[in-house]
């Protein structure tokens, strides 16, 4: 008659598992068989990086610090999407907090590990000048602070100059097209920008089918390509011969000659 024992011997740190089988007869004689490392599991963990908070449209980078290779690999970012990467980049548009989980295979075995992270709102940068173009200097600008969700201004103006007011007035002193820039920050901490050009430019003016001949009395059709930064208010047209116009495109007859004194 033989009674057998089996004796597990198992190292939880490191998931060696060592089985031993003791026989014993009815005489009481014994022997012992032992079997070192006879069950091997590794210690494997998944993990992954995150950061703990973001803003809406910023790219969350997640990084897979698992202590193994992986057989497969699914992250489930909480918001119904999913991907089989072995690192992931995910952008969330809406605010909220996100469960993001990844879980691995390992052959036989799989594990899991999930971050949560909270999507913060974005706030809304806009401004509107109360006047775009100019074609004189100094220029006055005017800025109307329309942003929403924001608590912080920083204002650029393109010319070197700033400001951290809400509404605030700008004169520029130089000709060009300056961008003014607005950059907004929320209470909890995401930003914004918006920007938008303002030209002072001088107006510049060319005669279109000139110069002329012809016999006296000679009717002529005048046109003229402006290039003006501002709509233009009015027109004023000199001849030559005393007579003016306040026509956009105006006729005139000329009636007598204009001699010119030459000295030899």
């Amino acid at each position: 008659l033989m009674l057998f024992h089996i004796q597990k011997m198992f190292n939880i740190r490191f998931h060696d598992f060592s089985v031993s089988l003791i026989t014993i007869s009815s005489n009481g004689c014994r022997d012992t068989l032992k079997k070192d490392s006879l069950f091997n599991f590794n210690n494997i963990i998944t993990s992954f990086t995150a950061p703990d908070s973001v803003c809406t449209g910023d790219a969350v980078n997640l990084s897979n610090t698992s202590s193994s290779p992986a057989t497969t690999t699914i992250w489930n970012f909480g918001d119904g999407t999913t991907n089989s990467t072995t690192n992931a980049i995910k952008t969330f548009t809406t605010p909220g907090d996100y469960t993001i989980r990844l879980t691995q295979s390992y052959g036989a075995c799989s594990d899991s590990a999930i971050r949560v992270v909270r999507v913060k709102p974005r706030p809304k940068a806009d401004f509107s000048p109360d006047k775009s173009a100019f074609c004189q200097t100094p220029a006055t600008v005017n800025f109307t602070n329309i942003s929403s969700n924001a608590g912080f201004y920083q204002w650029f103006f393109g010319d070197g100059s700033t400001s951290t007011q809400q509404s605030p007035s700008h004169t520029f002193t130089t000709y060009g097209s300056f961008t003014v820039k607005l950059l907004v920050t929320s209470a909890n901490g995401c930003t914004d920008s918006m920007t938008k050009q303002v030209v002072i430019s001088k107006p510049t003016i060319s005669f279109n089918g000139l110069p002329k001949e012809g016999c006296i009395p000679y009717g002529a059709n005048f046109s003229a390509a402006i290039n003006s930064s501002e709509t233009v208010a009015s027109y004023l047209w000199s001849f030559g011969d005393g007579g003016t116009s306040n026509a956009v495109n105006p006729s005139h007859t000329y009636k007598f000659w204009r001699w010119r004194q030459f000295n030899c």
